[in-house]
Formats: structure tokens, sequence, C-alpha cells
């Protein structure tokens, strides 16, 4: 290449320095990214070779046919656990499970609040979404709805308890909980 037109190109790329400049960073991504599919079909074809080796290891073992039910158990309660965790921004889902259980126990839902979630602790898998809850009824009727917390599909912490009686002739109650549901990071 003959230096006048070597000239004429470094003038040209001059001119057009954004578009020179875009260039390069799209190559340098390309590049980059041929490197990291590379690096992931490397980690999928490893994978897939553990999962044949640890398949023929339990089909080896005796006990092979119970830790495949014990495995299918584990996974199905997972995906059932993960499925009823809390979203601490969808507050009208919240205001809706707390209003549900409070209807199936023929309470009244006196006070509901979400609270701010505290910061989460390094290494937390899962968020603790706070609440507080104050409902009245009959004995049975507040009973009921405890009863429904505990058991419900959404994971409780119990953090604070209180059960009064509203009048002392009546059976009425009042329940003040303060509870954390676990949810999604």
């Amino acid at each position: 290449m003959n230096p006048e037109k070597l000239k004429e190109l470094l003038a040209l790329l001059r001119r057009h320095l954004f578009s020179v400049i875009s260039t390069a960073v799209a190559l340098g991504a390309l590049v980059l990214s041929g490197f990291w599919w590379l690096g992931i079909q490397d980690l999928s074809d490893e994978h897939a070779l553990k999962t044949k080796q640890n398949l023929a290891m339990i089909n080896l073992l005796k006990t092979g046919p119970v830790l495949k039910t014990e495995l299918a158990a584990v996974k199905e309660f997972t995906q059932r656990l993960e499925a009823n965790l809390t979203v601490e921004d969808d507050l009208s889902d919240n205001d809706d499970y707390f209003r549900r259980m409070a209807a199936r126990a023929r309470v009244r839902l006196e006070d509901f609040q979400q609270m701010s979630s505290p910061p989460l602790e390094e290494g937390a898998l899962f968020r603790r979404v706070p609440f507080t809850v104050r409902v009245t009824g009959t004995y049975a009727q507040v009973q009921t709805f405890l009863h429904a917390i505990e058991t419900g599909p959404r994971l409780a912490n119990l953090t604070a308890f209180g059960m009064v009686r509203r009048n002392p002739t009546s059976t009425d109650a009042a329940l003040d909980l303060g509870l954390e549901l676990i949810g999604k990071k």
C-alpha cells in the first residue's frame, strides 16, 4: 500500500471516528461472545457427562429406586415451595392472601400492614417480608385464623403474638400478630 492511500484512509477514518469506534466495539463484543458461547458449550457438555455418571451410579446402588423416588419428592416439594413464595412488591396479592384467610375463618381483619423488609443478609436464599395483623372474632374463629396462617401454603414465622378478650362478658377475642412470610429475593 502506498503512503498516499494510507494517508487518505487515515483521514477517512478520522472523519468517521464514531463509526470506527462503534465497529471496533462491535467486533470486540462479537469475539468475546464467541468465547463465552464456547465456554457455555463446554460447561453444558460437562454437565451432561456428570448427569450420565450420576444416573449410572444410582442404577448400580441397591437403594437406587428409593433414591430416585426421594429425589422426585424433594424436587416436587421445592417447586411447590418456590411457587408459594411471597413477592414483596405485590401488595394487592399479599393483602388478598390475608383477607381470604380472614374470610374463611370468619374473623374481622381490623388492621393489616406490610412493613418494609430488612436488608438481605449475605448468602440469604430468601427475603423476609414482615407484616402486622389484627383480627377480631370469637375465640374459635381467631384460633381458626391462626391455624390457617401456620398451615397455609406460604411459610410464616410468627415474631409477635398477643391475644386478649375484648370484653370480659363476651366471647370475642382480638389477635395481634407480627409475622414474616418467606419471599423471593
